[in-house]
C-alpha cells in the first residue's frame, strides 16, 4: 500500500523523534530541510532577511519536485508539515494512489515556558 504519513505538532525535536524511534528517516522529507540547502547564510540577518525569503518559491518548488519523484515511485513517504498548507500535498497523495496517515505531536506541557528546549540547532 503506497502510504503518506504527515506529520504535525509544535515541538519539532518531537517529532523528529518520532521519525527516528519509528526508523522512518529514509522516508522523511522536511521543508525545513530544504531551507537551509538553499538558504545563503551570508543574509541570514535582520537587515538582510528579506533576501532570503525571496527564495521562499524556489525552496517550495524544490520540495513539491522531490515529493512528487518519490510518488511516482510508490515510496513510503514522511513529511513534516508545520504551517505549511497541506490541501496540495494531499491533492497529489489521491493522484498518486496513497493512503493518508496524519501523526499529530501533542504539545509538550512545559512548551510554553521552555520552548527553546524543544527547538534544533540547525547551524
Amino acid at each position: 500500500m503506497k502510504s503518506l504519513i504527515i506529520i504535525k505538532g509544535l515541538a519539532k525535536s518531537e517529532k523528529l523523534d518520532w521519525v527516528t524511534k519509528e526508523e522512518l528517516g529514509n522516508y522523511f522529507l522536511d521543508l525545513d530541510v530544504f531551507q537551509k540547502i538553499y538558504s545563503i547564510p551570508e543574509l541570514v540577518n535582520p537587515s538582510t532577511d528579506v533576501l532570503n525569503r525571496s527564495y521562499g518559491s524556489l525552496v517550495y518548488k524544490r520540495f513539491m519536485e522531490a515529493l512528487i519523484l518519490k510518488m511516482g515511485k510508490g515510496c513510503l513517504i514522511v513529511v513534516d508539515m508545520n504551517e505549511e498548507p497541506i490541501g496540495a500535498i494531499e491533492m497529489l497523495a489521491k493522484i498518486h494512489g496513497y493512503t493518508i496517515f496524519y501523526n499529530i505531536q501533542s504539545v509538550p506541557q512545559d512548551f510554553c515556558n521552555n520552548s527553546e528546549d524543544y527547538q534544533l540547532d540547525w547551524k
